[in-house]
């Protein structure tokens, strides 16, 4: 009885420490986690149907008042953040969603986000 939890505890240790497959490329901590619960393959299916899925919720804040024509300082200021952080976040959004212009953020928000 006592055993089966410990062996549960160190499979799942086991993948998390182990190597990711080659084919699978390099994963951070949240992707181990995600791969060793099944939660990657839904993740990649939900940001297939829409891009959008993948951001947090405060990337996908950010990535609206982009859409709508804001700056870095105007978000900053709504949100009361530093401009660095904007700058930073608008970077992640960019590299999450495989784009270079705003104007393709804001192709994306127009197909995927209503705003």
């Amino acid at each position: 009885h006592l055993r089966r939890p410990r062996r549960r505890r160190r499979a799942h240790r086991d993948v998390l420490e182990a190597q990711p497959a080659p084919e699978h490329g390099h994963l951070d901590r949240r992707g181990q986690r995600q791969f060793a619960s099944g939660t990657a393959h839904r993740d990649a299916r939900r940001a297939a149907l829409n891009p959008l899925n993948q951001l947090s919720e405060r990337e996908l804040e950010i990535a609206v008042l982009y859409s709508k024509g804001f700056g870095n300082l105007e978000i900053a200021n709504e949100l009361s953040i530093r401009q660095n952080t904007v700058s930073t976040y608008k970077k992640r959004i960019f590299e999450k969603l495989g784009i270079e212009k705003m104007i393709d953020l804001i192709e994306l928000m127009k197909k995927y986000h209503d705003f």
